[in-house]
């Protein structure tokens, strides 16, 4: 986002992106959708007196006059009447947050995060007994992610985590006390992550 228009934030990152961004583009949709009947009233007034925004629906293309079908014009002829004829642009704006979490002071428990999803990564692996060498031939996960707006996108951020299970697990050398700012090795030189030829079979 743009700092000089929007107010700081961490980041909106994997599902977040759904929850936040989602919500504000949700209430600035039904901004838009205001405007756009507000105009199409007035437009449409013309040959029916006495229309009223509340009088429209939108749906397929078209805003029409509610039980009345028949009675319609294209959005796209609304939204050009407002631009050339009104001079003015349909937009919306939105603004979606979750109040700041409250945390028990003497156990520390709170609700910082609302899009945590439960979940398991079960590794199918060789070791080599002699050596110690671990392969791992498969990683099948499950998750509770409730609905998933884009399938695609859950099936990357589970696969991606998986990944990522592996690295700690296996390349990356971890401090024992992890997380802590005493990782080992201290340069990125060392610091191995996986790769796409270290990734097994993946399923999620």
């Amino acid at each position: 986002m743009d700092t000089d228009a929007s107010p700081f934030d961490t980041g909106t990152f994997a599902s977040r992106v759904t929850h936040q961004a989602g919500n504000a583009v949700v209430l600035a949709a039904r901004e838009t959708r205001s405007e756009l009947l507000e105009v199409a009233a007035a437009l449409m007034g013309e040959e029916l007196p006495g229309i009223r925004a509340e009088d429209l629906t939108v749906s397929g293309g078209m805003v029409s006059v509610r039980d009345r079908p028949e009675q319609a014009v294209p959005v796209s002829s609304v939204a050009a009447h407002a631009l050339f004829a009104e001079r003015r642009i349909l937009a919306g704006r939105g603004a979606f947050g979750w109040p700041a979490a409250q945390v028990d002071p003497h156990t520390g428990a709170g609700d910082p995060l609302h899009t945590f999803a439960y979940g398991a990564t079960l590794a199918e692996v060789e070791v080599d007994t002699e050596t110690g060498e671990v392969s791992v031939l498969r990683l099948v996960s499950a998750f509770d992610c409730g609905k998933a707006i884009n399938p695609l996108l859950v099936e990357g951020q589970i696969d991606g985590g998986a990944a990522m299970g592996l690295g700690s697990a296996l390349l990356e050398e971890l401090h024992p006390r992890y997380p802590t700012i005493e990782h080992l090795p201290s340069d990125f030189f060392g610091y191995l992550i996986p790769t796409v030829n270290d990734v097994p079979a993946l399923d999620s």
